[in-house]
């Protein structure tokens, strides 16, 4: 696993040193991270920020390795005595992306173009933190090695170009790491994702 993880790095930073014919694009969006374990799931919501570089490779086939950063949150309450005592819970995530996407494109004319795309994606999570009522301290996720930072997803999606200039890309991701290390039920961290983006 670690050799696969580190041939995807690889291969993105590779892609990105190879800018000479790539178009650049800068975007930004709505991301919702669902942690699913047997049939529940726990659903954060947030937001996305990166660049990804899209290179031809043959035809209307390219590929666009990229970095993204994403935060996503929740809220939600516990309760205790039956009700009588309450608190709000905050749980805060933050994430480095690295994707290759692979894509294909095509004109629907009119200046406009659409393409679908699918590929991996690395993940690496940066902070995660749970904090109850008006507690002073938050509680770090990754304290205990029973939650893992890092998650391999594959995914795809479709997206389309406006005038060469602007472009909306909608996505689906699935984790493919059990996020959890204990022998509690297997943690996958999926995610749905939509952005608009510039393109130089």
């Amino acid at each position: 696993m670690k050799k696969f993880l580190t041939t995807i790095l690889a291969v993105s930073l590779m892609l990105i040193g190879s800018q000479a014919f790539a178009q650049v694009s800068v975007g930004a969006g709505y991301k919702m991270l669902s942690h699913k374990a047997k049939s529940n799931a726990t659903n954060l919501n947030g937001a996305f920020v990166g660049v990804d570089y899209n290179i031809p490779l043959s035809g209307a086939l390219s590929v666009a390795p990229g970095i993204y950063y994403s935060f996503v949150t929740k809220s939600d309450s516990a309760s205790g005595l039956s009700g009588l005592v309450s608190a709000r819970g905050n749980w805060n995530e933050h994430y480095l992306t690295v994707p290759v996407h692979f894509n294909y494109g095509f004109s629907l004319g009119n200046d406009i173009s659409a393409f679908v795309f699918a590929g991996p994606s690395l993940d690496l999570g940066l902070a995660s933190s749970y904090k109850l009522g008006s507690t002073d301290k938050a509680i770090n996720m990754y304290d205990n090695d029973n939650y893992k930072r890092y998650d391999v997803k594959l995914g795809g999606g479709i997206g389309f170009d406006f005038l060469d200039v602007t472009r909306v890309k909608i996505g689906y991701d699935f984790g493919m790491l059990n996020r959890r290390t204990d022998i509690g039920a297997a943690i996958h961290s999926n995610q749905l994702y939509v952005g608009v983006s510039l393109l130089f």
